[in-house]
């Protein structure tokens, strides 16, 4: 959504009569390009408000004088510095912490597709930790073939099972459960889609 905005902030042309971008942006951009895209394209979720949060500030906090170039440049840094404070730095983190609770021989369920459980894995496998993953998966979407397809490519064990299964391999096989975060909460609580 970020890198979306800052497509659009390229071929930004202000009305007319503008004098203060700040408004401009805000009742002419972010918020119709929010809607539309919250309504069209992607359910809303947690991330995507904070993000929106943080631009409408970025923008709020813009002195109101500055001219276009430098309105398009700061607000541009403005975001590439929230990527990668925020969700690069993070995912890094998450990571190197997650692959130090795999062990040899563990069994790992995991549902869908999750970009960080997908780097914890594939870290975990080049420290040549040995395990197995299970993967959940459910419809409509069936993100998880995507991601067996990736694991296994990479030399990881995997096996593929539909939601109704669960029950079944969790009492079995299951030693750990990695589940992709949606948002985390300020009272520490986790967030996912599951």
């Amino acid at each position: 959504m970020l890198r979306t905005f800052q497509s659009i902030l390229q071929s930004y042309t202000p009305s007319p009569h503008t004098k203060d971008y700040r408004h401009d942006l805000d009742t002419r951009i972010i918020k119709p390009a929010f809607q539309y895209w919250t309504s069209k394209c992607r359910t809303h979720s947690v991330s995507m408000g904070n993000a929106f949060t943080f631009l409408k500030l970025a923008v709020a906090s813009l002195p109101r004088d500055l001219p276009l170039k430098e309105v398009v440049e700061q607000l541009n840094d403005t975001i590439d510095a929230y990527i990668q404070e925020r969700i690069i730095f993070a995912d890094q983190v998450i990571t190197k912490h997650a692959c130090t609770k795999i062990g040899n021989g563990d069994v790992i369920l995991t549902h869908a597709k999750s970009d960080v459980v997908e780097l914890i894995l594939l870290k975990a496998a080049s420290k040549g930790k040995t395990f197995r993953v299970i993967v959940v998966d459910s419809r409509p979407l069936l993100e998880g073939r995507a991601l067996v397809n990736k694991l296994v490519s990479a030399g990881i064990e995997c096996s593929y099972i539909l939601l109704n299964a669960l029950s079944y391999v969790m009492m079995r096989e299951v030693t750990k459960v990695f589940l992709g975060a949606a948002a985390l909460m300020s009272d520490g609580s986790v967030l996912s889609r599951v």
